[in-house]
C-alpha cells in the first residue's frame, strides 16, 4: 500500500480504476473507538466543544446522518438532528440524503431523530455507502436508541457488505467491527457496528454504524449513521458529610461524584482512581469525620489533563494538585495546607501561590478563562457550612470543574436533615412566537427572511382582521416549523449582507440564527458578527454570537448580556444587542437591532423572535427624510430632508448625521460582555447608501415537514 503525494494525484489515479475490489471481509472482535487527528486549522462536526461553538451541550439529542472529509471537515452536517435540555419532546425528519460525490455513493432513506426528558432515538429505514473503490455498505430498519437511565440499543433489520451478511445480533450488544478489502489508492477501510463511548460532555453517546476510512486519504473519512447521546440521570444520593474529589461536566453531568465520601463518622481511603474523558487521576485520597463535626481530608495527587499530547501536563488546560491538606474543626473554622516539599498546584500554563483565597488565570489577551478558589466557605440554606479546600472553574466552558476536599459541617448534634426536593411541576407551553433572521427598513430594504410562525391559519386569520395593509404581505411565506435560506442581501446597494439565516419555531423552543452578517460595511457603524444564535424557551431568551465588531468595538465569543447597548459619540443611530423588550405574552427579542429612525428612517433588524408578526418594510424615499422636506443636492441638513438630496449626492443621515437624539444620550452604557468599549474614531460617511435599494436575494429556501 503506498501513500500518494498529494490529494489532487490520488483523485486523478482513482479515476482510471475501473475493477472493484473482491468479495470477502473479516469481521473483529469490539474495538475502541479510532480519533483521528483534524488537519491543522479544521475541526470536526462531533467533537467542537461547547465554548467553540457558542452553544451548550444538550442533554440528550440524535442525528441520522453525518460525513466528513478527508481532513475532518463537515460534507454533510448532522441530519436530522434533535436535541432536547427542556420541554417537550423534539422530533425531526429527513425524507432522504443523497450522493455527495458522483463516485461514491452515500443514500440515506425515511430519517426521524427524536430527543425528550427520558433519552434519544434515531431510526433510518435504509441506506447505501460505497466509497469510491471499495464494496458497498448496505441496511434497512436502522434504529438507535438511549436512555437516561444509562441503558441503550442497537439493531438492523439487514446488513449487508457486498451483498454478504454482516450482521451479528449476539455481539451488537457489546460492539463489533468489520474490516472491509484494503484498496490499493485509499488504504483500510472499517466499520464499527454498535459503538458506545462517552462524549467530551459526559453523556453516553451510541452509534449504530460508523463507515472509517484511512484519515487524510479518502475523500470521504468519516460516515456516522443512527448516533444518539443521552446525559444519565444523577442519582438519588444522600449528602456527604466529607468527600475527597467532585468533577462536574461543563453541562452539569456527574463525572467524579465526590469520591470517596462519608455520610456519617469514621475513615474512608481511595489509594489510586482515574476517568476516561478528560483523562483524571487521584492517588492517596483520604477523608474522615469525628462525632463533633471535626474533619480532614487529604490528597496525594490530582491530574486533569485533557490535552493528551506529550506538552498537555504544561498547557493552560491542565490542572494539576500534588499534597493538598483540609483541616476543619469542631468549631467550623477551617485550615487549607500544601505540606511537604513536593506539593504544590499548576493552573493556567503556572504554578501558583497556593497562599490567597482567589486565583484568576488570564489568556493571552487578558480575558480571564480559569479561577481557583482556595478554602471557599459557602452557609447553605439549612444553617450548615460547605467547605471546600480547592474549587477550579474553567470560565471558557471546555473543560469540568473541580472540586478537592469538601466538608459539610454543622455544630455537634445538628447534622442537617436534607428536605426533599418538590415534584417538578409541568410548565405552560410557550406563548405564539414568530421568529426570523433578517429584515430590513429604509433605503435598504429586505423584507422577513426565514419567517416561521406558530400557525399559518392563525396568523393568516390575525394579519386580516388585526394588522395594517402592510404588516404582514405575501412577499414571503410563513412556516410553521423552520425555514432556511443561504444568503440574502439588500441587492445592488450592497449595505446589508447576511448567510446562513434560519429560524424555526415550537411550542417549547423558539430559534433565529444567522451564521454570518455584515451591515454598513467600510462605515463607522459597520457591524461584523458571526454565529448569531438567539434562543427562547419557557425560561426565557438567550443570545451567543461568534464574535466580530459592532461600530469598531470589539464583541467577544460567548453569551451577550441583554440590552447591550454600542453608539457613537456624536451619531443618531444605536445599535443594541440582545434587545429584550416586553414581559409574559408580549415579550420579543432581537439579536442585532441597528435604530436609525432620527436619520433615514433605517431599522436593521437581525435574529428576530417577537409576539406581534412583523411588517414587511417599505423603501424610504431617498428625497424625503425625517425633518420633512427635500432635501438639498448634498446637502442633507438636518430638518430640511432626508441624507440624500434631490440631486442624488450622498449628505447627512442613517450613516453620517451628526445628531444625538434625547432617547439616545440616554441610553445605558455598555454591558460588561467582555467586549472592548473604546469606541473607534468616526469613519467616513458611506457613500453608497445613496445606490438603489435591492430586495433580498433569496438564493434558496428550504422548508422542513412538521415534526412527528
Amino acid at each position: 500500500m503506498t501513500r500518494r503525494t498529494s490529494r489532487s494525484l490520488r483523485l486523478v489515479a482513482a479515476a482510471a480504476l475501473t475493477g472493484m475490489l473482491a468479495v470477502g471481509f473479516t469481521a473483529t472482535a469490539a474495538t475502541a473507538a479510532i480519533a483521528a487527528p483534524a488537519a491543522s486549522g479544521t475541526t470536526t462536526a462531533s467533537a467542537a466543544p461547547a465554548a467553540l461553538t457558542g452553544k451548550a451541550t444538550p442533554a440528550n439529542s440524535a442525528f441520522g446522518v453525518q460525513m466528513l472529509d478527508s481532513d475532518g471537515g463537515t460534507l454533510q452536517a448532522s441530519t436530522p438532528l434533535a436535541e432536547w435540555t427542556s420541554g417537550d419532546t423534539v422530533t425531526q425528519n429527513a425524507a432522504s440524503t443523497g450522493d455527495l460525490y458522483k463516485l461514491n455513493t452515500t443514500q440515506t432513506t425515511g430519517l426521524v431523530s427524536r430527543a425528550a426528558s427520558d433519552g434519544a432515538l434515531s431510526t433510518v429505514a435504509s441506506g447505501t455507502f460505497q466509497l469510491r473503490d471499495r464494496v458497498p455498505v448496505a441496511f434497512t430498519g436502522l434504529t438507535s436508541e438511549c436512555t437516561t437511565d444509562g441503558s441503550s440499543t442497537v439493531s438492523f433489520d439487514t446488513l449487508t457488505v457486498n451483498g454478504v451478511d454482516a450482521l451479528d445480533p449476539a455481539r451488537i450488544a457489546a460492539g463489533y467491527t468489520v474490516d472491509l478489502p484494503d484498496s490499493s489508492t485509499w488504504g483500510p477501510t472499517k466499520l464499527y457496528i454498535g459503538e458506545r463511548t462517552t462524549d467530551a460532555s459526559g453523556r453516553a453517546q451510541t452509534t449504530a454504524l460508523r463507515i472509517e476510512a484511512a484519515a487524510g486519504w479518502s475523500e470521504i473519512w468519516r460516515v456516522k449513521l443512527g448516533q444518539v447521546a443521552c446525559t444519565p440521570a444523577a442519582p438519588v444520593t444522600t449528602p456527604a458529610l466529607v468527600s475527597g474529589i467532585t468533577v462536574t461536566a461543563p453541562n452539569g453531568t456527574p463525572i467524579v461524584a465526590g469520591e470517596p465520601s462519608l455520610t456519617a463518622s469514621g475513615t474512608k481511603t481511595d489509594a489510586t482512581f482515574s476517568a476516561k474523558a478528560p483523562p483524571i487521576a487521584a492517588t492517596g485520597v483520604t477523608v474522615s469525620r469525628t462525632d463533633d463535626s471535626a474533619a480532614k481530608v487529604s490528597i496525594g495527587s490530582f491530574t486533569q489533563v485533557p490535552d493528551t499530547s506529550s506538552i498537555g501536563e504544561y498547557v493552560w488546560s491542565a490542572f494539576r494538585v500534588y499534597g493538598l491538606a483540609l483541616d476543619v474543626a469542631a468549631d467550623g473554622s477551617s485550615t487549607v495546607s500544601f505540606p511537604g516539599s513536593n506539593s504544590g498546584l499548576f493552573v493556567n500554563g503556572v504554578w501558583i501561590n497556593t497562599g490567597t483565597d482567589l486565583y484568576a488565570g488570564l489568556d493571552a489577551q487578558g480575558t480571564p478563562r480559569v479561577t481557583v478558589r482556595f478554602n471557599e466557605r459557602a452557609t447553605q440554606p439549612d444553617g450548615s457550612i460547605l467547605i471546600t479546600a480547592v474549587r477550579y472553574t474553567d470560565l471558557t466552558g471546555t473543560y469540568p470543574s473541580v472540586a478537592l476536599g469538601t466538608v459539610r459541617w454543622s455544630a455537634p448534634g445538628t447534622v442537617p436533615t436534607p428536605e426533599p426536593e418538590p415534584t417538578p411541576q409541568p410548565e405552560p407551553p410557550l406563548p405564539s412566537r414568530y421568529a426570523y433572521a433578517l429584515s430590513a427598513s429604509g433605503p435598504s430594504v429586505v423584507s422577513p427572511v426565514a419567517l416561521v410562525t406558530p400557525d399559518a391559519a392563525a396568523a393568516a386569520a390575525a394579519t386580516a382582521s388585526e394588522k395594517a395593509p402592510n404588516a404582514v404581505a405575501n412577499s414571503y411565506a410563513p412556516q410553521t416549523d423552520a425555514s432556511q435560506l443561504e444568503v440574502a442581501t439588500d441587492g445592488a446597494a450592497g449595505q446589508i449582507s447576511a448567510s446562513g439565516a434560519r429560524a424555526s419555531n415550537a411550542n417549547a423552543r423558539a430559534t433565529a440564527e444567522v451564521d454570518s452578517l455584515s451591515l454598513y460595511p467600510g462605515s463607522s457603524l459597520e457591524v461584523s458578527l458571526s454565529d448569531i444564535r438567539v434562543a427562547l424557551t419557557k425560561t426565557g431568551a438567550t443570545m451567543t454570537t461568534g464574535g466580530g465588531t459592532v461600530a469598531g468595538q470589539t464583541i467577544a465569543a460567548g453569551e451577550i448580556a441583554p440590552n447591550t447597548v454600542v453608539q457613537l459619540p456624536g451619531r443618531s443611530a444605536v445599535i443594541t444587542l440582545n434587545l429584550q423588550k416586553g414581559s409574559a405574552d408580549d415579550f420579543s427579542v432581537t439579536g442585532v437591532d441597528v435604530n436609525d429612525t432620527l436619520g433615514l428612517g433605517a431599522q436593521v433588524r437581525v435574529a428576530a423572535i417577537t409576539a406581534d408578526a412583523p411588517d414587511v418594510p417599505t423603501p424610504v424615499d431617498p428625497g424625503t427624510g425625517p425633518g420633512g422636506g427635500p432635501g438639498t443636492p448634498g446637502a442633507g441638513m438636518p430638518g430640511a430632508g432626508s441624507g440624500v438630496g434631490s440631486g442624488g449626492e450622498l449628505g447627512n443621515g442613517a450613516i453620517g448625521q451628526n445628531f444625538v437624539s434625547p432617547q439616545a444620550s440616554s441610553s445605558p452604557p455598555l454591558a460588561n460582555t467582555g467586549m472592548s468599549t473604546a469606541p473607534l474614531a468616526v469613519a467616513a460617511a458611506l457613500s453608497v447608501l445613496a445606490l438603489a435599494t435591492g430586495a433580498g436575494l433569496l438564493l434558496r429556501r428550504r422548508r422542513r415537514p412538521t415534526a412527528s
